[in-house]
């Protein structure tokens, strides 16, 4: 009769009463050792969190230096993670600002010809509101009546002086760009040249009432 043990389950026993055969000497105790394997019982492993086994630490010699075998190491909390300053190389500088070289007043005939640097800007003042009207009518009026055919961010500066405009402008070769960008004139090496098309512009301002 079945047996029920104290975990529930039940086992049951196998006797064999019977067995016939021709066998050679030696070959019956091969028989009944193959039959004992296939009715013994297996362990069967449960379910859960299985602890790996600690490795011994390593004999230590005479120096007190371990023999190298492995051993299981734990971290000392007393220790702490050392970690680069967040002002050190890798770190993020913010850029400085850019500083741009001041323009300085050159020497320029501001009166002499067939129409001074005042009367000219006098009557494109209207239309001179931004810097780039301002540049554009300065080096316009160094060309037509300078014979200067190019001009850099000194000669602007001067004659923004002498007409009592104000020169608040960070960087001094920024206008030009723009106005190569217009297609109104080429820039080489912060030296400005208008052509036509910037002449013309300036042609077209109104003159003042």
């Amino acid at each position: 009769m079945a047996k029920q043990n104290q975990g529930g389950g039940e086992r049951s026993r196998i006797r064999l009463f019977y067995v016939e055969g021709d066998f050679a000497p030696g070959e019956l105790r091969e028989l009944t050792h193959a039959f004992s394997n296939a009715v013994r019982p297996t362990h069967v492993l449960t379910r859960g969190a299985l602890t790996p086994p600690r490795l011994p630490a390593p004999a230590a010699d005479g120096n007190g230096i371990g023999s190298g075998e492995i051993a299981d190491a734990e971290l000392d909390p007393s220790e702490e993670l050392v970690s680069e300053p967040a002002d050190g190389p890798a770190a993020k500088r913010t850029p400085k600002p850019r500083v741009y070289r001041k323009p300085e007043a050159v020497a320029i005939e501001l009166e002499s010809g067939d129409k001074s640097w005042k009367e000219f800007a006098a009557e494109k003042a209207t239309a001179a509101s931004s810097h780039r009207t301002k540049y554009l009518v300065a080096v316009t009026w160094l060309n037509e009546y300078r014979d200067l055919t190019t001009a850099t961010a000194d000669h602007v500066f001067t004659l923004y002086k002498a007409a009592g405009w104000n020169f608040d402008i960070g960087d001094p070769t920024g206008t030009f760009r723009q106005l190569r960008k217009d297609r109104v004139g080429s820039l080489d090496h912060g030296s400005f040249s208008v052509n036509h098309l910037g002449i013309a512009e300036v042609n077209d301002m109104k003159a003042t009432a």
